[in-house]
């Protein structure tokens, strides 16, 4: 089956969708209550007084982990990383996002997720470029976008800043332009909610109530800290293959691999001194996850091998989601 993945074609791509379906297997059989958190205020405000059917929000949720897949493997193919496995990283993403219900279903991480992934793929644009004005405002924007929905992804402003001085060398004016993008969208949200009077329910549910004096404040379920620990164990698998990711690679994709562990690292801080409610936060942290661990999986050169991995990883995505936790 993965030699179906293997190149970003258009039947490849169309593939990801039955995909996105059967990983989400669990909420067909049985509804998936998502709790709101009172913290994603703006979310709640579309989404809390459930306007769509159970139904209708779980093709929604589809659409948007195949889209966030499409849009990994397009980074993939576009920005050469590797030749081969072209969208074994939308796979990941898919996979990750059935390890836990709260993952599954539709929640403001998704939508924020989505923002970040296609802000990502604006940053690696500005490699060699003489200038990146664009892509560099849109990046923060789309992160302003992201922490409107969640307000955790505000910690990739960083992951920008890290992503000029390895692509384009210290350029305090581009540092800016991202800062610049990012106020932009808070200007325009703040001054809708000050005409209708919520800017201050705004300001006091969802950007203080983030924020808590404690470190690793979270709130898992017993169910939460098995997602968790198989994520941690990808990491650190991660982590020890990084000569792999930097040999034999052009100079514009070893920094591109470099901005993806920065990532990684990034979205690990936005655990410190934040109230984490729900498993979902872990989405922060999927989509260079995903890049990596797809991208690793070619290493493989075994068709064999390769199947077993991911037949083994698919069958521990149904597995979770069918336990009576």
């Amino acid at each position: 089956m993965l030699e179906l993945f293997k190149k970003n074609t258009f039947f490849s791509i169309l593939l990801l969708i039955p995909y996105a379906i059967v990983l989400h297997a669990s909420a067909w059989f049985s509804q998936i209550t998502y709790k709101h958190s009172e913290t994603c205020w703006i979310y709640n405000q579309i989404f809390k007084n459930q306007w769509l059917s159970y139904s209708t929000e779980t093709m929604i949720a589809i659409a948007m982990i195949a889209i966030q897949a499409i849009i990994i493997g397009r980074m993939v193919s576009s920005y050469k990383m590797n030749s081969e496995g072209q969208l074994f990283g939308g796979l990941f993403f898919i996979l990750f996002c059935g390890f836990h219900p709260s993952t599954l279903s539709l929640n403001p991480v998704l939508f924020a997720n989505l923002f970040f992934t296609v802000g990502l793929y604006q940053l690696f644009g500005i490699y060699l470029k003489k200038t990146a004005t664009t892509q560099l405002f849109n990046f923060g924007f789309l992160v302003g976008l992201a922490s409107l929905f969640y307000t955790p992804y505000y910690i990739y402003l960083l992951l920008g800043v890290i992503g000029i001085v390895i692509l384009r060398g210290s350029k305090p004016k581009e540092f800016l332009q991202i800062i610049g993008g990012f106020i932009n969208i808070y200007f325009l949200a703040y001054v809708i909610l000050y005409i209708f009077n919520l800017h201050l329910e705004f300001w006091d549910q969802q950007i203080t109530g983030f924020f808590s004096p404690f470190i690793f404040s979270f709130k898992f379920s017993s169910y939460g800290w098995v997602a968790f620990t198989l994520l941690l164990l990808f990491l650190i698998l991660i982590l020890f293959q990084y000569p792999y990711f930097q040999f034999k690679r052009t100079m514009m994709v070893q920094k591109q691999f470099d901005i993806l562990f920065w990532c990684l690292l990034v979205g690990l801080w936005s655990t410190l001194f934040l109230k984490i409610e729900q498993v979902n936060h872990l989405m922060v942290l999927f989509t260079p996850l995903a890049l990596l661990t797809g991208l690793l999986l070619t290493k493989l050169k075994n068709p064999l091998i390769q199947e077993t991995i991911h037949l083994f990883l698919v069958i521990v995505s149904l597995f979770l989601q069918f336990q009576n936790w």
